[in-house]
């Protein structure tokens, strides 16, 4: 989640687009670096999926749950501090949030976790050696294929959007359960990995700043993009390599270990907080281009600060949300609502049978 505060400060308010010379360099390697954050994300959920049909449910009753508190929250700072004024589109808007794509990670994220348990299934029951095959083909098809398509047409030939959509989710999904099965055929070492990573992003970089306008005298068109999406080969590459490598990491000390458990819980909420339209456009929107105009040091240092700022901000709320959610036994109750459902669902199938 810091690597996506880090994208939404650096996009949203506005310091790359002030950014200029060596301040301009920086930045937009430290964006180039951030950006399969929301790639690892997804791989992790297939990696470490308890492969449970119910799992899936409950997540997706509570990300729901969890959304529209924010949305009545902000909605009621709005009221508050008169930023906005009720009305009963609003209000539907609050309550329907993934129809009205408040987050389009969210709305994409719940409409490919319905499809994950095709994966969990696929997986499960399949050789090693088809799981690779698929593995390839999605790194191949969806995401080499998809982005040398870029060079030669602007069609998106697999309706990806660069990555904004619920295929490219399962995608994910698929290939981090995938990554799972196939871990013990995986012989890179860390270092490795690492390696491959910060190659991936040096490439990226690179192509975003110099390599894309000189293709573009060539070719006619502006292809600096090509390389920043969440389908791209070196962006994907990046985000394989975090999570082999994160897998490994291991922790001697107690506290890192506590304050992971305690924050991991909470990161999703600072997406929510940070990324809902009326507090973007509130306190991020443009709010952090000064950090643009700084030199290199202060600019790092700047931003460093902002997004420390927000995070601790993001964790915070969450936390309050978090605990007034205990008291009210919301996750309880949405437990019970899946399995009651579940078992209605069988015991009908029992009786058809």
């Amino acid at each position: 989640m810091l690597g996506v505060v880090t994208l939404h400060t650096l996009g949203h308010g506005g310091a790359l687009n002030a950014a200029h010379g060596s301040t301009r360099g920086i930045l937009w390697l430290i964006e180039v670096l951030c950006y399969p954050s929301v790639n690892v994300f997804v791989l992790m959920s297939g990696y470490l999926s308890s492969r449970r049909l119910s799992s899936h449910a409950k997540r997706v009753l509570s990300l729901w749950v969890q959304s529209v508190f924010y949305g009545l929250l902000i909605m009621c700072v709005g009221f508050v501090t008169g930023l906005n004024s009720f009305s009963p589109r609003l209000l539907l808007q609050v309550l329907s949030p993934l129809v009205h794509r408040t987050w389009w990670f969210l709305s994409d994220f719940v409409a490919a976790t319905l499809l994950f348990p095709l994966a969990d299934v696929f997986v499960a029951r399949s050789s090693k050696g088809e799981v690779g095959f698929v593995s390839l083909s999605i790194v191949c098809l969806l995401s080499v294929v998809s982005t040398l398509g870029h060079f030669i047409t602007t069609q998106d030939a697999f309706t990806l959007h660069l990555g904004y959509s619920s295929m490219w989710f399962v995608a994910l999904y698929t290939l981090g359960s995938c990554l799972k099965a196939y871990e013990d055929k995986v012989r890179l070492t860390t270092p490795s990995l690492l390696a491959g990573m910060i190659l991936s992003t040096i490439f990226t970089w690179w192509w975003k700043l110099w390599g894309g306008l000189y293709l573009q005298g060539l070719l006619g068109n502006d292809t600096s993009d090509v390389f920043l999406n969440y389908t791209s080969p070196t962006v994907l590459m990046s985000a394989l390599c975090l999570v082999l490598a994160f897998s490994r990491l291991q922790f001697s000390l107690e506290l890192p270990r506590r304050i992971l458990s305690v924050c991991a819980p909470l990161s999703f909420g600072v997406y929510l907080l940070s990324d809902h339209p009326s507090i973007r456009e509130w306190a991020i929107a443009s709010r952090f281009a000064y950090i643009g105009e700084l030199g290199p040091a202060k600019a790092v240092l700047s931003l460093v600060a902002a997004v420390l700022m927000v995070l601790v901000v993001g964790l915070l709320v969450d936390w309050i949300r978090n605990g007034l959610f205990s008291i009210l036994g919301i996750q309880t109750r949405i437990t019970t609502l899946v399995n009651r459902t579940k078992l209605r669902v069988e015991a009908n199938n029992n009786t058809n049978t």
